[in-house]
Protein backbone atom coordinates (compact mmCIF):
# COMPACT_ATOMS: atom_id res chain seq x y z
CA UNK A 1 0.00 0.00 0.00
CA UNK A 2 1.87 3.29 -1.28
CA UNK A 3 0.37 6.24 0.85
CA UNK A 4 0.70 9.44 -0.57
CA UNK A 5 0.73 12.08 1.92
CA UNK A 6 -2.92 13.31 1.85
CA UNK A 7 -3.71 9.16 2.48
CA UNK A 8 -1.45 9.39 5.39
CA UNK A 9 -2.76 12.46 6.62
CA UNK A 10 -6.70 10.85 6.60
CA UNK A 11 -5.24 7.82 8.23
CA UNK A 12 -3.33 9.31 11.13
CA UNK A 13 -6.48 11.56 11.96
CA UNK A 14 -8.63 8.92 11.71
CA UNK A 15 -5.80 6.57 14.24
CA UNK A 16 -6.14 9.29 16.31
CA UNK A 17 -9.90 10.16 16.43
CA UNK A 18 -10.81 6.13 15.98
CA UNK A 19 -12.20 5.79 12.71
CA UNK A 20 -9.38 3.94 11.14
CA UNK A 21 -9.12 0.25 11.42
CA UNK A 22 -6.55 -1.70 13.31
CA UNK A 23 -5.84 -3.39 10.08
CA UNK A 24 -5.47 -0.09 8.34
CA UNK A 25 -2.81 1.21 10.84
CA UNK A 26 -0.78 -2.33 10.61
CA UNK A 27 -0.83 -2.29 6.96
CA UNK A 28 1.02 1.16 6.67
CA UNK A 29 3.34 0.04 9.38
CA UNK A 30 4.10 -3.03 7.53
CA UNK A 31 4.76 -1.69 3.82
CA UNK A 32 8.00 0.01 3.06
CA UNK A 33 7.41 3.35 1.41
CA UNK A 34 9.03 4.52 -1.69
CA UNK A 35 8.69 8.15 -0.93
CA UNK A 36 11.98 8.70 1.38
CA UNK A 37 9.69 11.41 3.92
CA UNK A 38 6.78 8.82 4.42
CA UNK A 39 9.39 6.20 4.87
CA UNK A 40 10.71 8.23 7.54
CA UNK A 41 7.23 9.08 8.92
CA UNK A 42 6.37 5.23 9.32
CA UNK A 43 9.61 3.93 10.95
CA UNK A 44 8.67 6.60 13.11
CA UNK A 45 5.41 5.54 13.98
CA UNK A 46 6.33 1.63 14.71
CA UNK A 47 8.08 3.17 17.88
CA UNK A 48 5.27 5.04 18.82
CA UNK A 49 4.20 2.58 21.28
CA UNK A 50 7.37 2.05 22.95
CA UNK A 51 8.46 6.30 22.93
CA UNK A 52 4.97 6.77 24.08
CA UNK A 53 3.68 3.70 25.89
CA UNK A 54 -0.07 3.46 26.50
CA UNK A 55 -2.16 3.90 29.42
CA UNK A 56 -4.88 1.22 28.00
CA UNK A 57 -3.91 -2.33 26.69
CA UNK A 58 -6.17 -1.58 24.04
CA UNK A 59 -4.69 1.95 22.40
CA UNK A 60 -1.05 1.72 20.28
CA UNK A 61 0.24 4.78 22.37
CA UNK A 62 -0.42 7.60 24.97
CA UNK A 63 -1.90 10.72 24.44
CA UNK A 64 1.47 12.38 23.68
CA UNK A 65 2.11 9.88 20.75
CA UNK A 66 -1.46 10.84 19.55
CA UNK A 67 0.04 14.91 19.38
CA UNK A 68 2.89 13.61 17.26
CA UNK A 69 0.31 12.23 14.62
CA UNK A 70 -1.53 14.95 14.23
CA UNK A 71 1.44 17.06 14.39
CA UNK A 72 1.88 14.30 11.46
CA UNK A 73 -1.03 15.27 9.92
CA UNK A 74 -0.67 19.02 10.18
CA UNK A 75 2.83 18.40 8.33
CA UNK A 76 1.76 16.49 5.79
CA UNK A 77 -1.20 18.92 4.64
CA UNK A 78 1.45 21.72 4.10
CA UNK A 79 0.40 23.44 7.63
CA UNK A 80 3.80 24.00 8.74
CA UNK A 81 4.39 22.71 12.25
CA UNK A 82 7.26 21.11 13.44
CA UNK A 83 8.24 17.65 14.75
Amino acid sequence: MEMTKAKLADLFEGFVNGTCGKGEWEAFLSVRQKNPEIEKIRLRCELLDVEFPPKNPHEYCNEDGAAVLMNYVHQLRGKAIRI
